[in-house]
Parts: C-alpha cells; structure tokens; sequence
C-alpha cells in the first residue's frame, strides 16, 4: 500500500514537537539524571511489552518509556523511602501488579543498593504468561494470575509491604473490586498507583472507538486495551470507595509548564496521552465500609 506523503510529512511533525516536548519537560523537572541512571541499569527496553514491539530506533518511544519509568521510579523511592522510616523489618516487600518485564525491579533493586535503602525484596504478578516467562528469565520472581484474584492466588504471599501498580488499573474489567479486595484480605498498608492523565473521563476500547489506529496489534488482549480511562478526580473517588484514601499525587506532564511547547498539549490529547496520574494511596476502610453491598 502506497503511503500518503501529506501523513507521512504529518507524522514526522507530530514526533518532532513531541521529542523536544518530552525534553523539555524532563529538564524542566529535573529528571533527566533519574533516566540516565536508569538506562544504564537497563540499557534495552526492547522487551517491555508481550503483545507492542516497539523499535528501540524509535526515539519518540524510547524518551516517552524511559520519561514515564523515571517518573514512576522516583515517586516509588519515595514512597520506599517513607516506610523504611516506619518499619523496623529488615527487609521491605514490593508487590509489582502488571509488572510485564521486571525492568521496574531491576531499576529499584540497584537505586535502592545505592541510596543505602536496605533490602527491598519483589514481586511481579502478570496474567499474561509470556510476561512471567520474561521476568522469571531475568532471574526474578513472578505468578501468573489475573489481578482481580490475586488474593486468592496460589503461592501469594498476602501481606507486602507496598503494592505498585504502573498502567495497569485502566486495564481492569472491575478496578473497583481489585482495589478493594486488597484493602480488606491484606495487611499492606500502601500503594503507589500511575495510571493516564485525562482532564475528562471516558471509557477507552480504542479498538472500537477507532479501529483504524490498532493496527500494529495482532489481537486485541488485556494487555494493550484499556477499559476505564478515568481523570484522577474520578480515580480519587473509586480509591476512597475501594479502602485506600490518596495521601501524595503528582502529574508527569509530557510537555513543559509555562513554555511555548505547552501548547503541544491539544495534539497530544488527540493522539497521545498529555501525561501521566501517580497517587500514594494509604489503606483507609472508614468510608469503604459505609457502602454495605460487597
């Protein structure tokens, strides 16, 4: 099939604007040091994904991966941090939930070695088998099993330190459920959550609102569709129902505040995400259980 030039010249614009935006809204927030750190620990992110192939050539994708870890890595050392000042345990215990390559671990367990952080031991938990197959070959520790029934999932020690939680959530048929069950069947008093910042909730399904745009999918999988695409005020109200009350939030916009390239943000609504929700949730049954129907 013949490529249209005009969408072609388009998208070359597009990842050009995204590119220098990404840039500039790492250096605006001083993360660039966290993704140096973190691609020399990992330097090949190749296989972050079971079902996107993504071409590490693609410098768009690789910055916009690499933002979004930093990020993610960050707000988790400091949520480590937090709970090594409560704890007295020799050793914190991390729940991944949907982890798909263990990359988070590897990048957590040599930051934490630096910073002197104790030891900090994971778990990756992942439906998807091939993502299991990945991290167990990669010499961590991972169970297969849908999120919804971790609780309840063979060989699952219940009761981690801190639950992570990185684009997962949007993934779920029943986050409310998911949530909720880990408030009530565990002991884990903390959560760190990432999910897409949307300024308006809506319910994802791309492949149904857009079916052109899905085409680098062989098939449509728990892993590349999100059902729930919800604004973290939305997100907020479903953690407080669920049992965990949000204790510290940031946005990792992919753009810089305050800056020409800000405007960027109207074409990355259309064809991206303009960022990324993280939240620090803290288990909080006072207002779950007014709600009697569970």
């Amino acid at each position: 099939m013949t490529k249209n030039p005009i969408k072609e010249l388009l998208k070359k614009i597009f990842y050009k604007f995204a590119i220098e935006s990404l840039h500039s809204a790492n250096r605006q927030t001083g993360r660039l040091g966290t993704i140096k750190k973190i691609s020399s620990i990992v330097p090949n992110i190749g296989d972050q994904y079971s079902t996107w192939n993504f071409e590490t050539s693609n410098t768009y994708d690789v910055i916009k991966i690499r933002s979004i870890h930093a990020f993610q890595v960050e707000f988790t050392l400091a949520a480590l941090k937090k709970l090594r000042s409560q704890s007295a345990r020799n050793a914190l215990s991390v729940v991944d939930i949907g982890d798909s390559s263990g990359t988070h671990t590897r990048y957590l367990q040599a930051l934490c070695s630096e910073l002197d952080m104790g030891e900090v031991e994971f778990l990756s938990v992942n439906l998807d088998s091939d993502a299991v197959e990945r991290i167990l070959a990669k010499g961590g520790c991972a169970i297969q099993t849908r999120v919804e029934d971790l609780h309840q999932a063979a060989g699952y020690q219940k009761h981690p330190d801190l639950y992570l939680s990185f684009q997962t959530l949007e993934h779920l048929f029943d986050p409310i459920s998911c949530l909720h069950n880990l408030a009530v069947e565990t002991s884990t008093e903390y959560f760190v959550i990432t999910v897409p910042f949307l300024k308006r909730s809506r319910v994802g399904l791309k492949h149904l609102r857009k079916p052109n745009s899905v085409g680098r999918f062989k098939e449509i999988n728990a892993e590349n569709t999100h059902i729930f695409e919800l604004s973290p005020e939305d997100w907020k109200l479903i953690f407080r129902f669920s049992g965990w009350k949000p204790v510290h939030e940031e946005v990792f916009y992919m753009y810089p505040r305050r800056h020409m390239l800000s405007l960027f943000r109207y074409a990355l609504r259309r064809f991206d995400f303009e960022g990324f929700y993280g939240v620090l949730l803290k288990k909080n049954l006072d207002e779950s259980d007014i709600y009697k129907d569970w």
